[in-house]
């Protein structure tokens, strides 16, 4: 039922939308499990991502649960994300459920086949419980996801 509502959630009034994408000369195939496997993940990442559940052994599907270890500063915020939506290798959604000071929050990551390569895009929509502070998450994020991304490419 919380994965449900989680899905059906309104956005509210004040959501903010970072938006990064990226185009890597390997196939959606290839590129699928380096941005929805906790470890694949953790390696080109500011972020630690480890599993807490797992659905029917899998850590990447519908209903799993990752700690998310976000860098802000000398500090690391503690999130909890639940995986809602995965069409590999296309899409992948997940939503934070617990943590980091937010009242929205859903991650989508595309991968868009382009001749013989493929392009991530990556959008997360969230908003804040204290006015004005998606502003400072965003500055936060912004660099941390830009250099990610050109990590990544060193590693495919």
């Amino acid at each position: 039922m919380l994965l449900l509502s989680l899905c059906l959630a309104d956005e509210p009034a004040r959501t903010r939308r970072l938006h990064v994408e990226a185009t890597y000369p390997v196939d959606a195939e290839t590129l699928w499990p380096w941005v929805t496997e906790p470890e694949k993940l953790s390696a080109w990442n500011a972020v630690e991502i480890r599993s807490v559940t797992a659905v029917d052994g899998d850590v990447s599907g519908v209903g799993a649960v990752r700690e998310v270890r976000v860098p802000v500063g000398p500090f690391k915020t503690r999130n909890l994300e639940t995986v809602l939506a995965v069409e590999a290798p296309w899409l992948f959604v997940y939503s934070v459920t617990e943590g980091g000071g937010l009242r929205y929050h859903r991650g989508e990551i595309h991968l868009v086949p382009e001749g013989d390569s493929t392009r991530l895009s990556w959008d997360i929509w969230f908003s804040s419980r204290v006015p004005g502070l998606g502003l400072v998450t965003e500055r936060i994020l912004r660099p941390q996801f830009d250099q990610a991304l050109v990590d990544l490419a060193s590693l495919l």
